[in-house]
C-alpha cells in the first residue's frame, strides 16, 4: 500500500480492532438474536397445543420472539450505519475497488430496506384483525394471552417476520464473509473493505463535523423500523389507532428534522456542477415524498387497513430517499477533505 512502517502498525490496529467488533455482530449477536427469536416461536407453538381461552405461557412465548426480532433489526440497523460511515472514503476515492465497494454497500442497504418494506403488509394486516375482531364491537381488543385469535395473528405474523429477516441475516452474512477472490482463507469481503477504508482514511481528516446527523439518521432508521415492527399491546380499539398515529407521526418529525440537518450540512461544502444536479435531483425526489405524506395526512378519512399501508409505505420511501441523500452527503464531504 506504500505506507511508512509506523502507519503500517496504526492501520493493522485499526483493521484488527473493526474486524473483531464487525466479527461479533455478524457472527454473534444478530444469529444469536435471530436463534432466540426461533426457539421463543417454537416454544409458542408448542405452547398452543393447549386448548382453552388463556394461554399465558403462549402469550409470553410469541412476545418473547417479537422482542429477539426487533433486537435483530438493531443489530443490523447499527451495523449497516456504522460500517457505511467507516467506507464512505472508500466509495468516493477513484481506485480499482471503488465500484466494488459501493455495489456491496448499496446493495446490503437494498437487503435492509427490501425487508422492511416486505414486512409493511403483514405487520398492518396483523394490526388491523385485531381491531376488526368481532369482539372488538365494544371497542376493546383481547390481549393475546387471552385470546386464541389473537395468539393465532400474532403467531402467523411473527413466522412470516421471521423468514424475511432470516434472509436479511443470510444477505449480511454470505456478503460480508464471502472469500475475495484470489486471497487467501482470511481475506473476506469484510476484511478488504476494512482494510482499504483505514487506508484511505489515514492521511485524511474530514472538514465537517456529521456526528450529530448520522446519529440523527440512526434515530430516524430506528423510528421507521417500529413504525413496522413494534407490535401495540393495547386492548382499546382507539387507543391502538391513536398510538399509530402517533408514531407514524414520530416518523415524519425524525425524517424531516434529520433532513433538515443533512440540507444544513451541504452549505459548508464545495460542490461541482455534476454533484449539484445530483443534489437537485435528490431534493426533488424527497420533497415529493413529503408532499404526498402531507396529502394524505390532511385528508380526512375513516382509519383503515388501506390508508395504514398506504402512509407506512410513503413515510419508508422518504426515509429511504433523506437516507439516499445523507449518504451522498458523506461522500461530498470526503470532497472537501484536508490532507494530515
Amino acid at each position: 500500500l506504500g505506507v511508512s512502517e509506523d502507519d503500517f502498525q496504526l492501520l493493522s490496529q485499526r483493521i484488527d480492532f473493526s474486524l473483531s467488533d464487525f466479527i461479533q455482530t455478524i457472527k454473534d449477536e444478530i444469529p444469536r438474536t435471530l436463534l432466540d427469536a426461533r426457539k421463543a416461536l417454537v416454544d409458542a407453538e408448542e405452547s398452543l397445543k393447549t386448548p382453552g381461552a388463556f394461554n399465558v405461557k403462549a402469550g409470553k412465548a410469541l412476545k418473547e420472539c417479537d422482542e429477539h426480532q426487533n433486537a435483530f433489526m438493531g443489530h443490523c440497523r447499527k451495523l449497516l450505519v456504522e460500517l457505511d460511515r467507516l467506507t464512505v472514503h472508500l466509495r468516493r476515492h477513484r481506485h480499482p475497488y471503488q465500484k466494488w465497494a459501493t455495489k456491496i454497500m448499496d446493495e446490503l442497504w437494498d437487503s435492509y430496506m427490501s425487508c422492511l418494506l416486505t414486512l409493511i403488509d403483514p405487520s398492518m394486516r396483523f394490526l388491523w384483525e385485531g381491531i376488526q375482531l368481532d369482539v372488538n364491537r365494544t371497542g376493546s381488543v383481547p390481549l393475546h394471552f387471552n385470546s386464541p385469535q389473537q395468539r393465532e395473528n400474532l403467531k402467523e405474523m411473527l413466522k412470516k417476520r421471521f423468514t424475511v429477516i432470516s434472509r436479511l441475516q443470510e444477505s449480511i452474512e454470505n456478503k460480508m464473509l464471502a472469500r475475495v477472490e484470489g486471497g487467501d482463507e482470511n481475506s473476506t469481503n469484510l476484511r478488504r473493505l476494512l482494510a482499504l477504508s483505514h487506508f484511505f482514511s489515514l492521511y485524511q481528516e474530514d472538514t465537517t463535523d456529521l456526528s450529530e446527523t448520522k446519529t440523527a439518521i440512526g434515530l430516524m432508521l430506528e423510528t421507521r423500523d417500529k413504525v413496522i415492527f413494534e407490535v401495540i399491546y393495547n386492548t382499546n380499539v382507539n387507543k391502538i389507532l391513536n398510538a399509530q398515529d402517533t408514531r407514524c407521526n414520530n416518523l415524519y418529525d425524525e425524517i424531516s428534522r434529520t433532513y433538515t440537518m443533512v440540507r444544513d450540512a451541504i452549505k459548508e461544502i464545495t460542490m461541482n456542477r455534476k454533484d449539484e444536479l445530483t443534489w437537485q435531483t435528490n431534493t426533488i425526489i424527497i420533497e415529493e415524498s413529503q408532499i404526498e405524506f402531507d396529502l394524505l395526512h390532511t385528508t380526512h378519512s375513516e382509519p383503515s387497513l388501506e390508508k395504514d399501508i398506504q402512509r407506512v409505505r410513503v413515510l419508508c420511501e422518504f426515509t429511504k430517499n433523506v437516507l439516499q441523500q445523507y449518504r451522498f452527503l458523506q461522500q461530498l464531504e470526503i470532497s472537501n477533505v484536508k490532507d494530515v
